[in-house]
């Protein structure tokens, strides 16, 4: 049921993050308003009151943009993936001229931690340890680059979001000849891309650790909490597959540490990994705005979609005064192929690992009461097989269905 007085909720872009954020504001009586990219199975939810399609690829915060001044109402915006947050934090003021409620944030802050390289440098000025890092910027650099990092190594983008439109995904190439840093580096320039070299932090991905945050204008915290990765697909640089809330009291400061001299407000996330060789927490990268994880979150106890709407329009605040540990979320069909990956490695037996799954957990998007958007998501994969087995049509068809 609609609730009387609250403004709807525009959420730019995203993806199970998105329908997380719906689902909980809309339970709460906010009308949900999605603008959508290439991955939008939100229309399909029932939490979805209205899906704005614009389609995805370059340039896609341009047509938001466009869309939200043409329709100018008074509604909260809340950013679901990066070129959201750039769209934000480069327009908050024609935004709030138009009668809209952009997410709380330093806006300059934004941008800073959507470039890589300024985030790390902002790390080791504020004293943490950060991966070893060198831009490429011209041959001299590529040749730095190998001599400095050595392999394995990674080249990473610069800015995450446009290497994701290029590369359908992908969030890294590792790299273990000079040959293949060239012809990569090369490939890049050529897409306009900005990319780095970048150290690969000895470890497995269950050494990866995050610390979310809100912080208000004041600087004072407002709630933190932290979780852990125990699996990820692509193993090394993917998305969580099995992941759990805990409470690690050293990543925690050393996230509050970070967020203090940044001079971050409203919601941040950031990541770390344990070092393999001594144990230091590095910082991986930060993102300032809900995350793949938010379920887990929400289910933990801490409402992080409705903290933000509700700091917005004044509203009063959801609990924050505590969370539940052990909370595990799990992508079954991302989790079983890393499950495979690390098998055909030899990273110990598939059947070692099956007991910690033989519990309740947390589905980044799937629910009973609301199945459509799940659905969708497979019925696009099917779509995307090259007509083998015939399985474009029959995914033609079963998405055309919803």
């Amino acid at each position: 049921m609609r609730s009387r007085g609250l403004p709807p909720a525009v959420l730019l872009g995203g993806n199970a993050n998105a329908i997380s954020v719906a689902r909980s504001l809309a339970r709460r009586g906010v009308r949900i308003i999605a603008y959508g990219n290439q991955h939008s199975h939100i229309r399909h939810s029932r939490s979805c009151s209205e899906y704005v399609a614009v389609g995805g690829g370059p340039r896609i915060g341009e047509r938001w943009l466009r869309r939200l001044l043409d329709r100018r109402h008074g509604a909260v915006i809340l950013p679901c993936d990066d070129d959201a947050l750039e769209l934000v934090a480069s327009h908050r003021q024609p935004l709030v001229d138009a009668g809209y409620l952009p997410f709380e944030a330093v806006d300059a802050v934004v941008l800073t931690m959507l470039d890589k390289f300024r985030t790390y440098a902002l790390a080791a000025g504020a004293g943490i340890a950060t991966p070893r890092v060198v831009p490429l910027t011209d041959g001299a650099s590529v040749d730095r680059a190998i001599a400095e990092i050595g392999f394995p190594a990674a080249l990473k983008p610069i800015r995450s979001h446009a290497f994701t439109r290029a590369y359908g995904g992908r969030k890294a190439f590792v790299v273990d000849t000079p040959a293949r840093v060239r012809a990569l580096a090369s490939e890049t320039a050529d897409r306009g891309l900005e990319m780095a070299m970048v150290e690969i932090i000895p470890g497995d991905d269950d050494r990866l650790c995050s610390y979310y945050a809100y912080i208000d204008e004041t600087g004072r915290t407002l709630v933190g909490l932290t979780k852990r990765k125990i699996r990820q697909y692509p193993i090394g640089f993917g998305l969580g597959s099995f992941e759990e809330t805990d409470a690690a009291p050293d990543v925690a400061a050393a996230g509050a540490r970070f967020f203090e001299a940044a001079g971050v407000r409203g919601l941040a996330n950031v990541e770390f990994k344990r070092d393999g060789r001594d144990g230091t927490l590095r910082l991986i990268e930060c993102n300032h705005r809900f995350t793949a994880s938010n379920e887990l979150i929400q289910v933990a106890g801490i409402d992080l979609a409705w903290l933000s709407y509700a700091r917005v329009i004044g509203a009063p605040l959801p609990r924050l005064d505590a969370y539940r540990t052990g909370v595990t979320l799990w992508n079954p069909v991302r989790d079983l192929r890393s499950l495979a990956s690390h098998t055909m490695r030899g990273d110990g037996r598939l059947s070692d690992r099956l007991p910690g799954l033989l519990r309740r957990h947390v589905m980044p998007v799937f629910r009973w009461d609301d199945p459509l958007p799940t659905i969708a998501h497979h019925a696009s994969k099917l779509a995307a097989v090259p007509g083998r087995f015939g399985f474009e049509a029959a995914a033609d068809r079963a998405t055309a269905q919803l």
